[in-house]
């Protein structure tokens, strides 16, 4: 976890005021500060592992993106392209200071204007640099002292620790055949990728590009915290939880030299696989090391992903905890601990929702995934346990689901989606409630008109957490489905999570809209929509409508329209 100061900490575990700053390195030489008052909409970033997000794989590449839109007048968007964008996070502390954590730095590679004065960007961060092939192929006696030299060189980045550095943080002076020093091949892999995924393997860890834009080699880790200093996640911070109720312990590792040797170690349900890595090749007893380091690594290892309400100091590698609601505190070593979960993805929606993903496997039917990097033969596979079709992508589709106070009845979700062919659906909704006064809430699903009878409810109590969540699954056609989620009891919702998910679904798109499509008034340069008379069913309120600030939507505002879903800005604060 990076950093920060104990009142950050506390900041988070409350209703911190969130703040998003940075600057944008123009390839023009310009500079252009970003805060508050230009960044619209959420502000998205994203830490996975490429090979297979649903797979634990050691000796990867952890590559991010980000994504945002940006009011800029006075420049084109061929400017912005291929410059740098540099965000920080700010929570407001008690004491009414801000204090900034660095989330990360991308090349932007796209920039397109969506507006006037609006411009859509995305960039990736420092690992699409190695993509570039290495110049130097002479045959030579390499190190991987000299490969991370020639990688700095050819694809323009940094490394975080030097050689000497990693010999210490990964390898233990009682295994002295493991040398970051000794040679490790007669010739380079053919791109820096594969070079970094390489000696990834090696150290038995994986690499990613840090806060700073470096790029960094890191273990997962496993350390029990007895001092508290480990995050925890607790039951009234969290959307919802998915989890494989299974650990991984004592994997087998297998091996495959480029003659065609096979070593494996271990006994156990899964098994690590990987090939072709010139260092490894070189090596005796090395691969047996990395063996101990991933079966440290993994013990009591928990797979699924959390959504809550977030902390952009955890970082991927990082153990965090849950505690409270269905999830059952253990005991390991005598100390009672919250169930572990291991961050093996992020993916971040600042102002909004946040989901920590645990790679892991599920208990049904066996299949593997692997995958390649270049033509270095540098790869690595999982054999692991799904029940999804690879052959088909499943797609989540987010709802428009909205939280505040329930009073009798409440329509809490409303959204749409495609299916491009008849395809089962899951529809899944969690409401994190708190209750006023002894209350049973239920809920109702809609599907294209037609209600479904639910066995959800829960009974609140006053001032306690409830959470209520259901999934439906059903069959449906080709084309497009509208969905609403109603709310009956009373109660205050604090979170409001749903979605639909299945292979073949596909998002029904937002689509623009102009001033004249809607009815408002303007007060102080906030705007209160108040009616819609726009053609299309699936309408995007403009983030500024008649030159204010869209905050407040009326409680009949779409009344007298045909719409299936309607999509609200974030600067949105009160829905009537």
């Amino acid at each position: 976890m990076y950093e920060v100061s104990e009142d950050f900490m506390t900041a988070m575990r409350g209703e911190p005021y969130q703040r998003i700053r940075g600057i944008i390195e123009c390839t023009n030489g310009d500079d252009i500060l970003l805060d508050d008052t230009n960044l619209l909409d959420d502000i998205q970033t994203e830490s996975q592992c490429v090979e297979n997000l649903d797979t634990f794989n050691f000796g990867e590449l952890y590559t991010g993106s980000t994504e945002f839109t940006v009011c800029i007048d006075g420049i084109v968007a061929s400017e912005l392209r291929y410059g740098l964008v540099i965000l920080e996070f700010g929570a407001v502390l008690e004491n009414g200071e801000t204090e900034w954590i660095p989330l990360g730095q991308w090349d932007i590679m796209t920039a397109d204007r969506t507006s006037e004065n609006q411009v859509k960007i995305k960039g990736y961060d420092m690992t699409n640099r190695l993509k570039v092939p290495l110049t130097d192929h002479t045959i030579g006696r390499l190190t991987i002292e000299s490969a991370m030299k020639q990688i700095e060189k050819d694809c323009g980045v940094e490394f975080e620790q030097t050689p000497q550095e990693l010999q210490e943080l990964f390898f233990n002076p009682e295994t002295p055949w493991v040398n970051i020093s000794a040679v490790f091949g007669n010739q380079f892999h053919n791109t820096g990728w594969d070079e970094v995924r390489a000696i990834s393997q090696v150290l038995g860890g994986f690499a990613f590009a840090n806060r700073h834009g470096r790029i960094e080699f890191k273990r997962f880790d496993q350390r029990y915290r007895s001092d508290g200093g480990s995050f925890v996640i607790p039951a009234k911070r969290r959307f919802s939880v998915k989890l494989a109720e299974d650990y991984c312990i004592s994997p087998s590792v297998a091996y495959t030299y480029s003659n065609g040797k096979v070593s494996e170690f271990g006994s156990g349900k899964w098994v690590l696989n990987f090939a072709n890595n010139r260092y490894l090749d070189t090596l005796n007893k090395g691969v047996r090391s990395i063996f101990y380091n991933i079966a440290y690594m993994v013990r009591h290892w928990k797979a699924g992903e959390i959504e809550f309400y977030g902390n952009p100091a955890i970082d991927l590698g990082d153990m965090v905890h849950l505690s409270g609601g269905v999830v059952k505190n253990q005991f390991i070593e005598g100390a009672e601990i919250a169930t572990a979960f291991l961050v093996c993805g992020i993916r971040w929606k600042f102002r909004g929702g946040q989901t920590l993903i645990s790679s892991g496997v599920s208990e049904s039917s066996t299949s593997s995934s692997s995958g390649s990097s270049g033509g270095s033969g540098v790869s690595g596979s999982v054999t692991y346990q799904t029940t999804i079709n690879q052959t088909e992508k499943v797609k989540k589709v987010d709802l428009n689901a909205v939280s505040g106070f329930l009073f009798e009845e409440f329509t809490a979700v409303r959204g749409a989606y495609s299916c491009r062919s008849d395809t089962t659906v899951f529809t899944a909704c969690t409401f994190v409630f708190l209750g006023t006064e002894t209350s049973t809430v239920t809920a109702s699903l809609t599907v294209d008109g037609v209600q479904h009878s639910l066995q959800p409810r829960v009974t609140l109590h006053e001032n306690e957490y409830t959470t209520l969540n259901f999934q439906v699954s059903e069959t449906m056609s080709g084309g497009t489905h509208s969905v609403e989620i109603v709310l009956t009891g009373n109660g205050e919702i604090e979170s409001a999570d749903a979605y639909v998910w299945g292979q073949n679904v596909t998002d029904e798109s937002p689509e623009h809209t102009e001033d004249e499509d809607y009815t408002y008034t303007v007060t102080d340069g906030l705007t209160t929509v108040t009616g819609y008379r726009g053609q299309s069913k699936y309408p995007n309120i403009p983030t500024i409508l008649g030159g204010g600030r869209t905050t407040i939507i009326g409680n009949t505002a779409f009344s007298d329209s045909l719409i299936t879903a309607v999509y609200i800005p974030d600067g949105v604060t009160e829905i009537q």
